[in-house]
């Protein structure tokens, strides 16, 4: 596991972790990435994100980030 931490700036602080698991055959596995990164807004407020980034994707979570709950609906022409 790899930690690394960052502080720029611009006030903004960014903090991630990797893991890899090793695979089965030379050269396979995966990679996970956890961290997440905060900033802040210009009336003081402050943003904290945090985000998984794996074979699934990338998945960040905060409550600057809209929520999906609904439906799509396709219509086929």
């Amino acid at each position: 596991m790899k930690f690394s931490g960052v502080d720029t700036s611009n006030e903004i602080t960014i903090e991630d972790t990797g893991v890899f698991t090793a695979g089965a055959e030379p050269e396979t596995g995966t990679l996970t990435r956890l961290g997440g990164y905060e900033f802040a807004h210009p009336d003081g407020r402050y943003t904290f994100i945090t985000y998984v980034a794996d074979e699934n994707g990338f998945r960040a979570e905060g409550e600057a980030i809209p929520v999906f709950t609904g439906r799509v609906h396709i219509r086929a022409e």
